[in-house]
């Protein structure tokens, strides 16, 4: 009897937990953000019980005949491909996976907003010591749908 008491009450906290974990449509990270050297956007959306960010500003969208797509080694055209895929992590950030869109590399990420709204994106291999940042700061900036950066 004991033992069902102890299983009924770690059902409830783990169910309690699921509760108050972060919502992906009330996350800060929703929105659009100019990605570190200004040469890109990532729109930040809900998609399922998860956030996905995609690539929808890139400041060259074309190869060189002005004509034909950017696109990955595996020829998977980079404007408005997902680039990100992120749930809550208990800690009270966001953990998943980004993909480079000129090398289609996998990274395992974790991402934040501080306190001065910034983006803290830390993509890794492993563990997070084995990595690199970025700061993503959120812009207004709305790309054309060929993902065309707008003027600054």
């Amino acid at each position: 009897m004991w033992s069902l008491l102890n299983a009924a009450l770690l059902v409830a906290t783990l169910l309690g937990a699921q509760a108050v974990r972060a919502q992906p449509a009330t996350s800060p990270l929703v929105g659009r953000w100019l990605i570190e050297g200004g040469d890109g956007i990532v729109e930040i959306a809900p998609c399922e019980n998860a956030l996905c960010g995609r690539l929808v500003g890139m400041s060259s969208p074309f190869k060189a005949d002005g004509v034909t797509p950017e696109s990955d080694p595996h020829g998977v055209p980079m404007c408005r491909r997902i680039i990100l895929h992120a749930t809550a992590a208990p800690d009270g950030r966001w953990q998943g996976t980004i993909t480079d869109p000129e090398t289609g590399n996998v990274w395992d990420c974790v991402l934040w907003v501080d306190a001065a709204g910034e983006l803290h994106l830390r993509g890794f291999v492993l563990a997070e010591m084995f990595g690199a940042s970025q700061i993503w700061q959120r812009t207004g900036l709305v790309p054309a749908m060929d993902c065309t950066m707008p003027v600054r």
